[in-house]
């Protein structure tokens, strides 16, 4: 992603998104698959905080995305 677009969607997210605690990550999220999400900037980190929606099935399961 380019750089300066990145800075004005963080602004953006900034100014208008609520937070529930402290600071935003400064990591952006480009894709989710099973345990693990992917960043803008290439890296994958593991999702051991994905909540209720997927925590049982992981991020983007075939058989939930078939149901959909």
């Amino acid at each position: 992603m380019d750089q300066q677009l990145l800075e004005q969607w963080r602004e953006i997210a900034d100014d208008t998104l609520i937070r529930y605690c402290g600071t935003f990550s400064p990591i952006l999220v480009e894709k989710a698959e099973g345990a693990f999400i992917y960043t803008t900037d290439g890296q994958s980190v593991l999702d051991f905080t994905s909540g209720q929606m997927c925590a049982i099935f992981g991020h983007n399961h075939p058989e939930m995305i078939a149901a959909l």
